[in-house]
């Protein structure tokens, strides 16, 4: 049921989202998981439900392991309705959140890349540049990090650090467009 819910809001495809709501949703006869309440708010975020979606995604407790997937969902809502402060506050929660699994790490990452960005389109070069720090080498953002976080120093006057990561990154990634 959940998957064909994801399938027909992919599809956009009202009717039988709606009938299948109706029917397993609303009924109890699928009860609310953490894992339908985080598919439904995907669905609804396809549907342009915002205000249903948001609250699906509050609803992850954060014992889940889809809270932080749920925040971060919550954080990118934040920016499409231009609140970055409250995205702001969505993508810390992430960052701050325990990681057990791979999948729980990428999220964290994501959200500490977010946090750069946000930080640094809200003026704040220090607080971005901090977040770019945090992300390692290892991480599949390392390559954002680094061209993200010589700008970051550029804003900041700091033309060392700036000129330091440019070689950095050109050391790691010396074919990277």
């Amino acid at each position: 049921v959940r998957r064909n819910l994801e399938l027909y809001s992919l599809l956009d495809d009202n009717a039988n989202f709606t009938s299948y709501y109706n029917t397993y949703i609303v009924t109890g006869k699928v009860p609310p998981t953490d894992l339908v309440n985080y598919t439904l708010a995907k669905s609804f975020v396809r549907r342009g439900e915002l205000p249903r979606a948001k609250a699906l995604f509050d609803a992850v407790p954060g014992t889940s392991s889809y809270y932080t997937r749920a925040r971060y969902q919550l954080g990118v809502l934040m920016i499409t309705e231009r609140n970055l402060p409250a995205a702001i506050a969505e993508f810390a929660k992430v960052e701050a959140a325990p990681v057990a699994d791979p999948d729980q790490k990428l999220v964290r990452e994501l959200a500490t890349l977010a946090l750069g960005r946000l930080h640094y389109e809200t003026g704040d070069f220090a607080s971005a540049s901090a977040y770019y720090d945090k992300i390692d080498r290892s991480s599949p953002e390392f390559a954002d990090k680094l061209y993200e976080s010589v700008w970051s120093f550029v804003k900041q006057e700091r033309w060392d650090a700036a000129l330091g990561q440019v070689d950095n990154f050109l050391a790691a990634f010396p074919e990277h467009q």
